[in-house]
């Protein structure tokens, strides 16, 4: 592993650790949102877009690991996991929205 690597998965593992504590696996649509501006603020914190996309999706991996219990109950979970770079979340996401999401 590089020692790039290591900085990265640090930073990850310390993003994961303060939202963990302010995010509720009870409430996904909360997790969503917040997502969504960590998002957009990750984006303008880290410019680097290759960097971006390494970051972002194990960050959700790392939430979900500390949030979830792999049984999805709500769209916006899904979306979560849709997010993750962790494919076991990916298919569980496919899975639930192909299941129980019918666009209007």
């Amino acid at each position: 592993m590089s020692s790039s690597s290591s900085v990265q998965d640090r930073f990850t593992q310390e993003l994961v650790e303060r939202c963990a504590k302010l995010l509720s696996a009870a409430d996904w649509k909360r997790v969503y949102a917040a997502l969504g501006e960590m998002h957009d603020q990750l984006r303008e914190d880290i410019p680097d877009e290759e960097r971006f996309c390494a970051v972002f999706p194990e960050f959700v991996a790392g939430l979900i690991d500390r949030l979830g219990d792999g049984k999805i109950q709500s769209l916006e979970q899904a979306q979560v996991y849709s997010n993750s770079a962790n494919p076991s979340h990916r298919t569980v996401a496919g899975a639930w929205i192909k299941q129980h999401y019918r666009p209007r």
